[in-house]
């Protein structure tokens, strides 16, 4: 088979096999949910420019990496607004409120652990001594 061409049929398996080991790595990602939409969607574009608008490989590309920067350049923009809404502003202040009521407790916490521990027993002994001096019958 050295000067032979592979037949049709032997051509046509081969290329069949080759269609189903790179839909197999179409679909093999290893990335999370969300670059493997946009992975697809930039595939589909890619196919539907290519086959559908009729342009060339390099022009495919070219209008898709387009489309992404597009979507970058949109994304970035709402990533970067400042604009507080009511749901977020509420949020803030609960949470500002909260943190204002856990500081007090910690330090509430701290004195009582203060009054509770070695020193506040000496005192407390002290002052109960001096209060039984006080009202003891003599």
């Amino acid at each position: 088979m050295s000067g032979k061409k592979p037949s049709r049929l032997r051509r046509g398996l081969s290329a069949s096999g080759n269609a189903r080991r790179s839909s197999r790595r179409l679909f093999r990602h290893r990335g999370n949910l969300r670059s493997l939409c946009a992975d697809l969607f930039s595939r589909c574009a890619l196919g539907f420019c290519y086959s559908v608008l009729h342009f060339s490989a390099f022009a495919a590309a070219c209008s898709v990496l387009g489309v992404d920067m597009l979507f970058v350049i949109i994304f970035t923009l709402l990533g970067t607004r400042n604009i507080a809404d009511p749901v977020e502003f509420e949020a803030r202040l609960r949470r500002d409120r909260k943190m204002a009521e856990f500081r007090q407790t910690l330090a509430l916490s701290t004195l009582v652990g203060i009054l509770v521990g070695p020193m506040g027993r000496f005192t407390g002994k002290q002052l109960f001594g001096a209060l039984r001096n006080i009202f003891a019958r003599r």
